[in-house]
């Protein structure tokens, strides 16, 4: 991820916060989790009728095959977080 345009980590209460420019997009566990030791946080924008919403979706990490599918999450929440 730290390839992708834009991106930086932070420390954020014991867990490594994403950002893409001011925009945060995601909780990697380090000293702590939001979730479970084995899992990330992933921030979901989505826009209701009346404003934006955002919710944070637990994304469990049990082993390496899913890995894959962790970076195609990261990567949707990546675009939204412009």
């Amino acid at each position: 991820m730290l390839r992708w345009p834009g991106v930086r980590l932070g420390k954020m209460f014991g867990m490594t916060s994403v950002y893409r420019g001011k925009k945060i997009f995601a909780l990697l566990s380090h000293t702590r989790a939001l979730f479970a030791a084995h899992s990330i946080a992933i921030k979901h924008r989505g826009k209701q009728a009346s404003k934006p919403s955002h919710t944070w979706n637990r994304f469990d990490l049990p082993d390496e095959s899913a890995l894959r599918a962790a970076l195609v999450e990261l990567d949707k929440a990546y675009c939204a977080a412009k």
